[in-house]
């Protein structure tokens, strides 16, 4: 697993089509959006 802070979803994309693993198809990816528990978003409705 990688974790990248990218601006956007479109920028996480380039990041991981330009890994060498998955370049070379020795690998393949898969973006999920990892988002913090923060009082702007009610602790993700647990707050």
């Amino acid at each position: 697993m990688i974790i990248a802070r990218a601006a956007s979803e479109n920028e996480a994309r380039l990041i991981a089509e330009a890994d060498p693993f998955v370049t070379s198809g020795a690998e393949t990816y898969e973006l999920r959006r990892w988002e913090l528990s923060r009082r702007g978003n009610n602790h993700l409705g647990m707050g």
